[in-house]
């Protein structure tokens, strides 16, 4: 028998077991729940495993798809940021999320033209970025290629390893 106690009036753990024969075991535990006698215990080896053979059939498409819904895919963690990735005429590029699995990394971001010309029109063949451990870029997408003085438009790029 297994108790958990906490300091706190409600509290909302999440607490690893390791069985025997060397099996991780990953519980949620809190008082917001109605009781049971286990709340969630799900093998963590076997939905780490299986998560990673989703990612790996996932392709870079499909994980732009998603970017583009909103959405988070199976085996990929997403993390909200404000880094600015490119500051060089005639573009300024701010990450706002970066969603990432073992073999790919997706950037959403907003960019706007960093020029006097009245307006800049983005081309995906002549452009370069370089992420450190992003990989290499192969796609890229926007919601608007063309754009004049205080418009701003969303960017979704595509990295894999």
């Amino acid at each position: 028998m297994l108790t958990v106690r906490s300091a706190s009036k409600n509290p909302s753990q999440r607490l690893f077991v390791r069985g025997k024969n060397g099996t991780i075991y990953v519980a949620d535990v809190s008082r917001k729940l109605p009781y049971q006698p286990i709340v969630k215990v799900e093998n963590a080896q076997s939905s780490f495993i299986a998560e990673a053979r989703q990612t790996k059939k996932i392709s870079p498409e499909t994980l732009m798809q998603a970017m583009i819904r909103g959405q988070t895919l199976p085996g990929f963690s997403a993390r909200r940021t404000g880094a600015v990735i490119m500051n060089t005429p005639p573009y300024r590029i701010v990450a706002k999320a970066i969603i990432q699995s073992p073999g790919m990394t997706g950037v959403i971001a907003q960019w706007q033209k960093d020029s006097l010309q009245p307006e800049v029109r983005f081309n995906p063949v002549t452009f370069k970025i370089s992420l450190p451990g992003a990989g290499k870029i192969r796609m890229i997408s926007t919601n608007q290629w063309t754009l004049g003085s205080g418009q701003i438009a969303t960017m979704y790029m595509v990295f894999t390893r």
